[in-house]
């Protein structure tokens, strides 16, 4: 049975159908209902985005008018691509007549589609009529004949050359008032580049053989290419193309958006089989995680073959299995659906998560805190519609997130005590975070106040995120908060050693060794105690002084003693530069080996005063040269 507010809403569609304007009595006439039963059901209606409401007395109510967007099919339209279907929707509506369109990307990205889109919605936008045609040329098919292909572009009067018998349209005039699509457009050769100069400029052009009547005509341009702008088109064709569309290749895309376009071939060789599959998790994640010379085209082709492969064995059955479904698999069908956003119900779930667990008051406490990430955490699992795929991407997101920590715990000698239950929250975290959208945060006050209770464990836990944001791509906007939940899952009561080192101790070297250094170090103690720094051979000293500063400012406690091992530059030099960005203790050692690192870091860790340190690096070897300034203010 329907619930009451959608009885009301059916209601109003069919007073609105009857193009009428429709106010709140004309619905409670049209249902038996009270005026007041009515408005209620109506606010919650509204609430959901399922009607709209203008007009003051009275107020006149209407279904929300659902607007059809053609690019809504292209995935990662609302992801990692959203900035530049929004440029491909400007070019096609801004006025008077929009902007030509680049599209460049390897082969296989989806050029042609967006293209292909991209016309679908200036229907849509009712720029162009219903009947503006898509008119597309591959210009690498005539690249050894530039004459051909101009006269296949402009057309050409009767007797313009050998075999012209006849007046000939080009598609520059079938496209008129629609696109006309030039793909490979590099492989146009200068000549035929400015041709098109005069029809970009002013909408005119000349067939082959006429020199006194240019033809007007009302299209638009979109144009694609696999290669380098600069090498291959002029630069006064460049200028007149503003607008410039990078599709990136397959294995640069987000893992969930990988996901679905790899699926989303799985269901279509479905419809064509006629057949469901179970798809095991090992070969989903052996195609997504491949690059692919064609991109979408080769993994098209390697999901078809694989399909093809397993048919053949098991042609009689209803179902046909895909790999080993030991790890688990998923099940595919030709009517599977993969909407990867979050119902409207979980749409704001991140925001509701931070709220909930960062507490200003609680904060100090890390246990605390756990336990308030682990209890919603548990209430979004008993609420949350765990499709497959949902628990693929959060799988994916698992996955990613263990390789990240094994690379920093190897760096760092921590993450050491985590269990499987915290990986796991981990992964829906960042799956809430990832699909998060347009989050408000407001807590700021906060934040600061992680930073001021756990300054070395948030350092540690930015780095990670860091590296999760390059991997995943993925938006820089709310990410302290995600730093927040994150310190208090994987870090845990970790945290006390790692608060316990009061120094900022560095390692810089040219080549590898810093890093090298670092790794056994940190290792051995099991703790955070060195940054490295690996610099090139030839690095200026202000460019190593610039990789020192960015690290002092990324520290969230000021002025803390700083003591620096190297390999490297003057000592006079390094002083100046490391004492401009603190008024803290400085210790600088002119020597970086293993052994030295070694012998500081276990000081450091027996809580040794910053002086002490400094007097016993003193009675280092005559090869090393050791010099302690005291903070000035």
């Amino acid at each position: 049975m329907k619930r009451s507010r959608y009885v009301i809403y059916d209601h109003l569609e069919e007073l609105s159908n009857q193009h009428k304007r429709v106010t709140t009595m004309d619905i409670a006439e049209s249902t038996g209902l009270s005026r007041n039963v009515v408005t209620t059901y109506l606010s919650q209606l509204l609430t959901e985005g399922l009607v709209e409401k203008y007009g003051t007395r009275p107020v006149y109510w209407q279904p929300v008018q659902e607007q059809i967007d053609p690019f809504a099919i292209f995935i990662g339209a609302d992801g990692s691509l959203k900035e530049e279907i929004d440029e491909c929707k400007a070019a096609v509506t801004y006025p008077p007549k929009g902007f030509p369109v680049l599209i460049t990307g390897e082969s296989g990205v989806g050029k042609s589609y967006l293209a292909a889109l991209i016309h679908q919605y200036a229907i849509e936008q009712e720029v162009i009529a219903k009947t503006g045609r898509f008119v597309t040329l591959n210009c690498a098919d005539y690249a050894n004949n530039p004459e051909l292909l101009s006269s296949v572009l402009f057309g050409y009067r009767k007797g313009a050359f050998t075999g012209a018998d006849q007046d000939t349209e080009g598609l520059i005039q079938q496209a008129d008032g629609g696109f006309i699509f030039l793909d490979e457009v590099h492989r146009l050769n200068s000549e035929n580049q400015e041709k098109l100069f005069t029809l970009l400029d002013l909408g005119k052009y000349y067939p082959l053989g006429e020199k006194e009547q240019a033809i007007e005509v009302d299209l638009r341009f979109i144009f694609a290419t696999t290669e380098s702008l600069d090498e291959t088109l002029l630069r006064t064709f460049q200028r007149r193309v503003p607008m410039v569309i990078h599709l990136p290749a397959f294995h640069e895309r987000p893992i969930h958006e990988r996901l679905k376009i790899t699926l989303s071939n799985f269901v279509q060789e479905s419809k064509n089989l006629n057949k469901e599959f179970d798809l095991s998790l090992a070969e989903v994640f052996q195609l997504v995680n491949q690059q692919y010379r064609g991109n979408l085209g080769d993994l098209k082709n390697r999901v078809r073959l694989l399909c093809a492969r397993a048919f053949m064995d098991q042609k009689e059955q209803s179902v046909i299995e895909l790999g080993t479904q030991t790890e688990g698999g998923i099940r595919i069908a030709h009517d599977t659906a993969f909407d990867l956003e979050i119902n409207r119900l979980f749409e704001d779930r991140f925001t509701q998560l931070t709220q909930a667990v960062l507490v200003f008051e609680k904060l100090s406490e890390m246990n605390e805190c756990r336990f308030l990430i682990q209890t919603e955490i548990k209430k979004i699992h008993r609420q949350f519609n765990r499709s497959d795929l949902t628990t693929l991407i959060v799988d994916s997101y698992l996955e990613i997130i263990k390789q990240q920590l094994a690379i920093q715990r190897r760096r760092y000698g921590v993450f050491n005590q985590l269990e499987k239950d915290s990986l796991q929250q981990a992964a829906l975290i960042l799956y809430l975070f990832v699909e998060a959208k347009d989050q408000q945060y407001q807590l700021d006050d906060v934040i600061e106040r992680v930073k001021e209770l756990y300054p070395r464990s948030y350092y540690l836990i930015g780095e990670l995120i860091d590296d999760l944001r390059k991997t995943l791509q993925i938006e820089e906007k709310g990410i302290d908060y995600l730093k927040c939940l994150f310190l208090f899952i994987l870090i845990g009561e970790e945290h006390q050693e790692i608060e316990k080192v009061p120094f900022l101790c560095l390692l810089l070297s040219h080549g590898s060794m810093a890093s090298s250094i670092q790794t056994v170090v940190n290792s051995l103690c099991q703790n955070y105690l060195f940054e490295a720094f690996d610099m090139p051979i030839d690095a200026s000293m202000k460019q190593i002084s610039l990789e020192v500063t960015k690290f002092i400012q990324k520290q969230t406690k000021q002025n803390q003693e700083v003591i620096l091992l190297f390999d490297m530059g003057s000592l006079s030099q390094m002083y100046k530069e490391i004492k401009k960005q603190s008024d803290a203790d400085l210790l600088v050692i002119n020597n970086l080996t293993t052994s030295m690192a070694l012998d500081v870091g276990l000081k450091v860790q027996q809580q040794m005063s910053f002086k002490e340190i400094a007097k016993k690096a003193e009675s280092y070897s005559e090869l090393t040269n050791v010099q302690y300034f005291e903070g000035i203010s």
